[in-house]
């Protein structure tokens, strides 16, 4: 599965074949054709994989207290990958920005799903605040890190990432009162 994420990042949905995928996982092809008798299979266990990373996700924010420092962890946490993402692209964005231009059975679906899910979790922190409009802000801030990846991958500069991420960091800190809307 994680070479499956890998290749499909870094080629994209419609370049990633299975063979190029099995290459990647150092397994052979007929390995990935027992599992996964399409791409479109292939596909749908990695959109259903990021269920993990959210997992995963919540207890690193849970590591605090404060939703306003579980915020910020988030944002952290967009910089990890920040090179990848600058030569990449965001791979949760792109996974999702690619299937659902495709018509084909579930997928195209799904990939509302992956995104949603990380709105999900802003959401929650936002809600924790006590934000007047928890969803409105976790789809702030999960567009302006989107945006701001899409960016630094057309432009191939993570920095417009560390940037980005210092700016939300200084918005979050900025919610001084959660009974107001920091949307405005």
């Amino acid at each position: 599965m994680a070479a499956a994420r890998r290749t499909v990042h870094e080629h994209g949905v419609e370049q990633s074949s299975l063979a190029e995928i099995a290459e990647a996982a150092d397994v052979p092809l007929g390995n990935v054709y027992y599992y996964f008798k399409t791409k479109d299979d292939l596909l749908r266990a990695v959109v259903e994989n990021y269920d993990g990373d959210y997992d995963r996700l919540r207890a690193v924010l849970g590591r605090h207290e404060d939703p306003r420092e579980r915020l910020k962890a988030l944002i952290a946490t967009w910089l990890m990958a920040k090179e990848r993402i600058a030569m990449y692209g965001c791979p949760i964005g792109s996974l999702c920005s690619e299937l659902s231009k495709r018509d084909r059975d579930a997928t195209s679906e799904a990939a509302g799903i992956v995104l949603g899910k990380l709105v999900t979790v802003a959401e929650e922190q936002f809600a924790a605040l006590g934000s007047v409009d928890p969803h409105g802000n976790a789809v702030t801030l999960v567009a302006a890190y989107e945006g701001a990846a899409l960016l630094s991958h057309a432009l191939h500069d993570p920095q417009i990432l560390v940037d980005h991420a210092a700016r939300l960091t200084r918005w979050v800190d900025s919610l001084d009162d959660p009974a107001l809307d920091p949307r405005g």
